[in-house]
């Protein structure tokens, strides 16, 4: 490999890193509402928590639409013919806020920081690490072709005072209803995962994660191969194109 590839796969590591975020892609099973393993769009491998088996999905507070202590990601995409048309599409927020510390998930906090999701009717929904309260919320209407494309906005927040820099976890699942609070259409998914990035660099924010998806031992079961940090898989990726692409060359 020449040294101009190695420097531009060099250069690309955190654009690797920054394009985890991707959308909740929800499709129907029957008429449960279902996570898809796959991004439709990308065609890439959904993260999943290995600890509880749910489907992972990021965010970064600070992005460029959100402000320091907002963002706006992950939104949420159905092809079309998904769902009922003109249904409106809900979440609900479970279980409570978990914060890492740098060495481990837990369930406490710095202070009191808590996240706060805003519906598309302006109710709020808090996370803290009591549990949560007004957990259900409308997300937006389905679509007239059963597609949706829609984003909320997290917000992170210590009662006025800054928020401990660190990575938080919030877990929240989604159903149809016929119309604002009207009766259940399409019934409730599977709890996914989201976890929200405060000011860590890319470096911690990856250990975070992988702390989440790195398969770990036990004692009746086979010793897996820990998954490799973020950036790393990027680069991993990038090389082995690079030389599958040199090999097809070399062969013909």
């Amino acid at each position: 490999m020449n040294r101009f590839v190695c420097l531009t796969l060099l250069a690309l590591l955190p654009l690797c890193a920054l394009a985890q975020h991707s959308d909740v892609w929800v499709t129907l099973d029957s008429n449960q509402v279902t996570i898809s393993p796959t991004n439709l769009e990308t065609l890439e491998s959904t993260l999943v928590d290995t600890a509880t088996g749910r489907f992972l999905f990021l965010g970064d507070f600070g992005d460029l639409s959100g402000g320091p202590q907002g963002t706006d990601d992950p939104g949420y995409q159905a092809q079309s013919g998904t769902f009922q048309a003109l249904s409106i599409f809900n979440y609900r927020g479970v279980g409570q806020l978990e914060f890492w510390d740098g060495a481990s998930w837990v369930t406490s906090v710095p202070d009191q920081e808590q996240i706060i999701y805003t519906d598309a009717l302006s109710s709020t929904t808090t996370w803290s690490t009591s549990g949560v309260t007004t957990p259900e919320g409308a997300i937006d209407q389905i679509s007239p072709d059963g597609s949706i494309h829609s984003h909320l906005d997290f917000t992170i927040d210590n009662n006025g005072s800054a928020p401990a820099a660190g990575a938080y976890l919030v877990d929240i699942e989604f159903f149809a209803t016929s119309g604002v609070g009207g009766p259940v259409v399409h019934t409730s998914s599977a709890p996914v995962r989201v976890a929200l990035n405060y000011q860590l660099s890319q470096t911690d924010f990856d250990a975070a994660i992988d702390a989440l998806t790195t398969a770990t031992s036990t004692a009746s079961g086979p010793v897996r191969i820990p998954a490799l940090p973020l950036t790393a898989a990027c680069l991993l990726g990038a090389l082995l194109s690079y030389w599958g692409a040199g090999f097809t060359t070399r062969r013909s």
